[in-house]
This record gives C-alpha cells, sequence and structure tokens, in this order.
C-alpha cells in the first residue's frame, strides 16, 4: 500500500529547515531579479535617451518655423531690424534676422542656409533686390530655412555627454511663404488741391 504523507505532517529537520530553503530560494530569486535589471536596464536607457532627442527635435523644428516666419514678414514688409542692414545683399538682413532669432533661443546656427525663391521656386539673387525687398506689390515669395540638426540635439548641447549615433541627423528645413507687401508709390501733388 502507498502512503502519500499529507501537508500537516512535521518536515523532515523541522521549522528551521523549512526556513532555510525558503532563504535559498529567495536568495535565487533576487539573483533573477538582478539580472532582469542588467538586461532591461540599457534598453530603457536608449528609450530614455531617445525621448530627450526627439522631444530636442520637436523644439528645434517649432523654433526654427517661427524664425523663418519672422524672417519672412521682415522680408514682406521691409523692414529690418538686425543690427547690420545690408543694402547690397538683402539676403544676409533677413539671415540676421533668423539668426539672431534662434540664437535667443538656444539654437545653435552654424551651417545655417537662408534663401529667398520667387514665383515658381526659383531662387531670387541679390542684386535683384533693394533693401526693401524690390517685388511687385502682393507678389509672392517663399523664405526657406536649412539647419543641421546634430549640433542641436543633446549630443550637441552636450546634455548627455556620451558617444552615440544611433541615427543619423537630419537637416531640418522650414519654408514660409508670404507676399510682398510694399507701399504702394503715394505721389501727394496729385491729391493735394492747388493753393491760391
Amino acid at each position: 500500500m502507498l502512503v502519500i504523507p499529507s501537508s500537516r505532517e512535521p518536515i523532515a529537520g523541522g521549522i528551521s529547515g523549512a526556513r532555510r530553503r525558503g532563504r535559498g530560494r529567495w536568495r535565487r530569486r533576487r539573483g533573477v531579479a538582478i539580472v532582469e535589471f542588467a538586461v532591461v536596464l540599457p534598453l530603457m536607457l536608449i528609450l530614455v535617451v531617445g525621448l530627450f532627442e526627439v522631444g530636442q527635435l520637436v523644439r528645434v523644428r517649432m523654433v526654427l518655423d517661427s524664425a523663418v516666419r519672422e524672417g519672412c514678414r521682415q522680408a514682406s514688409i521691409g523692414q529690418r531690424r538686425a543690427m547690420t542692414p545690408d543694402p547690397v545683399n538683402p539676403i544676409n538682413s533677413i539671415r540676421d534676422v533668423v539668426e539672431g532669432y534662434l540664437a535667443r533661443s538656444g539654437i545653435n546656427t552654424e551651417g545655417l542656409e537662408v534663401q529667398i525663391l520667387g514665383e515658381g521656386g526659383s531662387p531670387i539673387e541679390p542684386s535683384t533686390l533693394n533693401a526693401s525687398i524690390n517685388q511687385p506689390v502682393a507678389d509672392q515669395f517663399v523664405v526657406e530655412v536649412s539647419l543641421p540638426f546634430d549640433r542641436n540635439g543633446t549630443q550637441g548641447n552636450r546634455l548627455v555627454d556620451i558617444n552615440y549615433k544611433i541615427i543619423s541627423y537630419p537637416r531640418l528645413t522650414s519654408r514660409s511663404q508670404w507676399y510682398s507687401m510694399r507701399d504702394f508709390p503715394l505721389l501727394a501733388e496729385a491729391l493735394d488741391p492747388p493753393i491760391e
């Protein structure tokens, strides 16, 4: 006859033997948790650093869009708040506006490219522009700005000082389309009544 001991029967070695076996199980379980943590930690760090990098990419893109809009607005009305207006090459003055906006926002402007495109997407040459963006009134133009992201990511700003490169860094490009709002010439002599 087969006798199966019940769980209520005393264990060989008494209660202290059961505790010793339990402690051994706990030590092995704790070792498994440490190994799992060691395996998961690099993946979690990659995700956190990637999240910071994507957040920085979105921030730089938003600031770049605002800077292009400001440069385009300044170009459309012919008023430039740049410190050194350049009557020979107004593109430099527009570049100064965009670059100043980016610099005030903490964006590295190294490698910045500014281009003004006329109707049909053809580049407008600096020689055809004067200080007030000599475009006909209501003529459409586009200001396009391109900026490399590699100097503006977390690695470029040294928020995280490790040598990693998971993806190749893109060039961020932003365009803003405006119409020339140059003032109509007003001839005062034709409107004034003759003085007698």
